[in-house]
């Protein structure tokens, strides 16, 4: 399976960060004052603050897990009671 990623290869200017969307963190090799311009950038941005990864880390690190979780205790621990509801009046949370 292959990951959510998308790798830029050569120079991305700190600016442009501002103006790329769709994207939930960014990672970059460097040190120090190095990245005090993609910090920056990034704090700049309008919305949810956006991690700045570095240093050699493995694919696992941009991976979101979820679980979805069914309380069976109402319908007695039964599960095959559960899925005689209709479909449309389940609601699940995002």
């Amino acid at each position: 399976s292959t990951l959510p990623i998308v790798m830029v290869e050569g120079y991305l200017e700190p600016a442009r960060l501002s103006e790329l969307s769709e994207f939930h963190a960014v990672a970059l090799e460097g040190q120090g004052e190095n990245l005090r311009p993609y910090r920056m950038a990034l704090a700049e941005r309008r919305g949810p603050l956006l991690p700045l990864i570095t240093g050699g880390v493995g694919p696992e690190t941009y991976m979101v897990e979820r679980h979805v979780c069914v309380d069976t205790t109402a319908a007695g621990g039964n599960a095959s009671l559960l899925m005689e509801v209709e479909p449309d009046r389940l609601q699940m949370e995002p």
